[in-house]
């Protein structure tokens, strides 16, 4: 088990950066619906430093698609703490992980690098998924945050579902004239 983080010391530039670190591609729409998650303890955190690995040229070969040195640390961190490996690059119902793994709980989903915030929320709609884990490498401290569904997940994902709702009613269509 690692170190869990004070979501009351957390502020949303440190969740930003735990997430998107400084990745221009990932938009911040999601970042207070997430820190509403943390604050709330409908998520929780947790934080393990990762040794360093080596890895032969031919390891990393056999990792599909990018962050290879990346998926290799995971991979590693998997089978180290008794996971079995189910691929790379899987696209489950919420879009496609990096790295799969699975223990006796249910699925480990692995993001390496930076991460769409929305990820976080809505990978645990699916039942099977016991934890996200993000991977970070390329850091002076390298780090695996650990995210579970904390004990009020139920109750805010109602009322983020709700939310959503009201924003998509306010939205005007074209049939409502007709």
């Amino acid at each position: 088990m690692g170190e869990q983080v004070d979501v009351n010391k957390l502020t949303p530039a440190e969740l930003e950066e735990t997430f998107i670190q400084g990745d221009g591609r990932y938009n911040l729409d999601y970042l207070g619906d997430l820190y509403t998650f943390f604050l709330s303890k409908a998520l929780i955190i947790e934080k393990e430093k990762i040794n360093d690995f080596d890895f032969t040229e031919k390891e990393l070969s056999e990792i599909r698609g990018p962050q290879k040195a990346s998926k290799a640390t995971a991979t590693r961190i998997l089978l180290n703490k008794g996971c079995s490996l189910e691929g790379y690059e899987i696209n489950i119902e919420w879009g496609i992980v990096d790295v799969l793994g699975k223990n006796k709980e249910g699925l480990i989903v692995v993001e390496c690098g930076p991460c769409r915030l929305n990820k976080s929320i809505d990978y645990f709609r699916m039942e099977e998924v016991k934890a996200l884990w993000l991977v970070h490498i390329f850091y002076n401290e390298k780090t695996l945050y650990i995210i579970r569904k904390g004990p009020n997940w139920q109750e805010e994902i109602k009322k983020y579902n709700n939310k959503f709702l009201e924003q998509l009613r306010k939205i005007k269509s074209p049939l409502d004239d007709l």
